[in-house]
């Protein structure tokens, strides 16, 4: 899962908006062990930090991991197996 939690222009000139907006947002590994969280975790890192790319015409010019929370063990009602989670929450620039 992920989630948005901030965008705004990182350097608006004197004449207005820069044209760049950096991003800011969430995602939510789930796993059913904690190796599983790791492991998830690891390889969403390895693929989006320094993530450039064009998509749909808008220029993305880096991403960064910004902070990344312990591997949490979950145990819901009526589950007979606990779930593990970490958020890692990432910021990316783009025009």
């Amino acid at each position: 899962a992920w989630q948005i939690t901030d965008r705004i222009d990182p350097s608006p000139t004197h004449s207005g908006k820069s044209g760049f907006l950096k991003i800011s947002f969430d995602i939510v590994i789930v796993a059913e062990t904690y190796e599983g969280a790791a492991n998830l975790s690891e390889l969403t890192r390895d693929t989006l930090v320094d993530y450039a790319t064009v998509v749909d015409g808008t220029q993305v010019y880096w991403t960064k991991l910004v902070d990344e929370t312990d591997i949490e063990r979950s145990v819901e009602n009526g589950r007979p197996k606990p779930t593990y989670l970490r958020v890692q929450t990432y910021q990316s620039l783009y025009q």
